[in-house]
């Protein structure tokens, strides 16, 4: 394979993806999509998706219809030997096929295609592909039952280049020893995250987080002096510099990930702060042969912590055995060799 396309948002687990296919010398065009619909388009779409499709059909197709031309159009152009895609992004089960007249056609799952409401042909498409990039093992067995075949499993969005001139762990001066970035959710969700960091409202946690919090922390008053509105994106030396201002990162698992990890994990120790993960089976795959620090039941959490964050030696040797290991197996540019191999 010399050359290919992949269809992502402007996202962290794109660029990664991208820079592990160059380094197994492929060209790799780029198309993030951003500008597919117009502004009266988005607008539209955001105030009446949720309206009975009867009517939202009326505008959708031929937008839809409009946005996969151009993707046959960009393919056609540069005739790629891979074309990878996230989740659906618009595309329609007639462009895929069309694709794989002269191109590998594959999807990468970052949302469970069951779970996700976007585009109604989220799961349809599937069958027509190559392979399905799968980062959780329930989905793929979910969808191998409904005979879809090609599903592999595996993890991707790691590079140790995003993460080059870090100040060492050892020499790090600690603001908070647990600390937590993220949004909350209206619905239960949300409930499940404030119940996860509750566990550790009695340590020193700061949670950085946007107005969707507001509306469980009434629920749970030990963490709302622990909270700081966070009113824009943080910028990635923003980002940075909160990661090595704390000891620990609380990772809780999303309920739409069934055993699946969450890719914060791996940035955690890319940027050597010590995550402390709610328990998913697929950390006995992923990370099998070495300790990633688990939280099995909320009760526990507290007093694991506390044990990294007394211990510097202790922890500090946890970090760069966890980091040793996903360097050595989950690097970008092994991850994309190991694909690459798998579907040539």
């Amino acid at each position: 394979m010399k050359n290919a396309i992949l269809f992502f948002p402007n996202s962290y687990i794109g660029q990664v993806i991208k820079l592990g296919l160059e380094r197994n010398g492929l060209k790799v065009s780029y198309f993030s999509g951003e500008n597919e619909k117009t502004k009266i388009e988005k607008f539209v779409y955001t105030k009446t998706k949720w309206l009975p499709e009867k009517y939202t059909n009326f505008y959708n197709e031929p937008i839809i219809a409009r946005i996969n031309k151009e993707y046959l159009k960009i393919a056609n152009t540069i005739k790629p030997d891979l074309i990878i895609i996230y989740n659906s992004r618009n595309f329609l089960p007639d462009t895929i096929r069309k694709l794989k007249f002269y191109s590998k056609v594959g999807i990468y799952l970052a949302d469970n295609p069951f779970y996700t409401h976007t585009n109604k042909y989220n799961l349809a498409l599937l069958p027509e592909c190559d392979f399905v990039i799968s980062p959780d093992s329930f989905w793929s067995e979910q969808l191998r039952s409904l005979g879809i075949k090609n599903i592999y499993y595996d993890i991707f969005g790691y590079s140790s280049k995003f993460f080059n001139g870090l100040t060492p762990v050892h020499k790090r001066t600690f603001v908070n020893d647990l600390l937590f970035i993220g949004s909350s959710y209206s619905n239960s969700w949300g409930f499940k995250r404030c119940m996860f960091l509750d566990q550790f409202s009695e340590l020193d946690l700061k949670i950085y987080g946007d107005n969707s919090w507001q509306i469980w922390l009434k629920d749970f008053p030990n963490l709302q002096n622990k909270f700081q509105l966070k009113k824009k994106y943080l910028s990635n030396i923003e980002m940075q510099n909160l990661l090595q201002s704390a000891k620990i990162y609380p990772i809780d698992s999303n309920p739409g990930i069934l055993n699946g990890l969450h890719i914060r994990i791996f940035d955690c120790i890319g940027q050597e702060i010590l995550p402390i993960v709610e328990y998913k089976r697929d950390i006995d795959i992923i990370f099998n042969g070495v300790d990633l620090p688990v939280i099995r039941n909320y009760s526990e959490g507290a007093e694991k912590a506390i044990t990294y964050i007394e211990n510097n030696f202790l922890r500090e040797k946890k970090i760069h055995e966890l980091k040793k290991y996903i360097n050595a197996r989950y690097e970008t540019e092994l991850t994309s060799k190991r694909l690459l191999k798998w579907i040539q």
